[in-house]
C-alpha cells in the first residue's frame, strides 16, 4: 500500500484543491441540507450526520478527502465518521503501512 498524498495547504492552512479535484462534493448528500448538521457543537450527537451520509453516493471520496486534511480532523462528520474515527482511521494505516516497509525492507 502506497501512502496517501496530502492536500496542498496555504499558507493559513486552508486546503488548496483544483476545481475538478473536488467536483464530487456537488454530488454530495450534503449539498442538500443545513451545513450546521455535520458541524455539532461539543458533546451533541452527530447520529442525523451520520445518517444522511450513510446514503451518500461520495461517502468514500468525502472520507479520504478529510482524512487528508491533518489539522482540520477534529471538528465535523465527513464521509459519515467523526473526527475521532478519523484519527483512529489515519493511525490505522499508518501502522499498516509501517508494517508492508518492515515486510519489504
Amino acid at each position: 500500500m502506497m501512502a496517501q498524498s496530502r492536500l496542498q495547504l496555504s499558507p493559513k492552512g486552508f486546503p488548496m484543491n483544483s476545481f475538478e479535484e473536488l467536483e464530487w462534493m456537488e454530488r454530495g448528500n450534503c449539498k442538500k441540507v443545513n451545513p450546521e448538521i455535520f458541524f455539532p457543537e461539543a458533546g451533541h450527537p452527530n447520529k442525523h450526520a451520520k445518517m444522511i451520509c450513510a446514503t451518500c453516493p461520495v461517502k468514500s471520496e468525502c472520507l479520504e478527502y478529510a482524512l487528508q486534511l491533518v489539522g482540520w480532523d477534529v471538528i465535523g462528520v465527513w464521509g459519515g465518521t467523526s473526527g475521532k474515527e478519523r484519527r483512529n482511521i489515519r493511525r490505522q494505516r499508518l501502522e499498516q503501512e509501517s508494517l508492508e516497509m518492515k515486510e519489504t525492507a
